[in-house]
């Protein structure tokens, strides 16, 4: 048995999916599409699947990162533009769609 494994950190997939605020579904899902890195976020001890609750917090925290950095490349680039830009040129149908879920009304549910 992996020495991790027997760590307070690593705990089945019933006892994970509530603490991370996913369903058992879910990550199963994530786990199989390989969004989630083995030895990292879950490892495989006897036929069983075991979770890590480090590994899931360091892996969100990367990705947030990732996303991040990705998104001030974009901004930075765009900015740096010296062009024209041209009357006829129409914006992406991307940039439509992106248009379209900012302007939705956000609509609180009070309880």
């Amino acid at each position: 048995m992996n020495e991790q494994a027997t760590s307070d950190d690593w705990v089945s997939l019933k006892a994970f999916a509530p603490r991370v605020g996913f369903s058992v579904r879910a990550i199963e899902s994530k786990k199989q599409r390989g969004q989630l890195p083995e030895g990292i976020v879950w490892i495989k001890v006897g036929g069983n699947i075991l979770l890590s609750l480090n590994g899931w917090n360091s892996w969100v925290a990367n990705q947030a990162r990732a996303q991040l950095e990705s998104q001030s490349k974009v901004i930075e680039s765009s900015s740096d533009s010296h062009g024209t830009a041209s009357a006829s040129a129409k914006p992406s149908r991307r940039r439509l769609r992106h248009r379209k879920i900012l302007s939705a009304p956000i609509i609180y549910k009070v309880t």
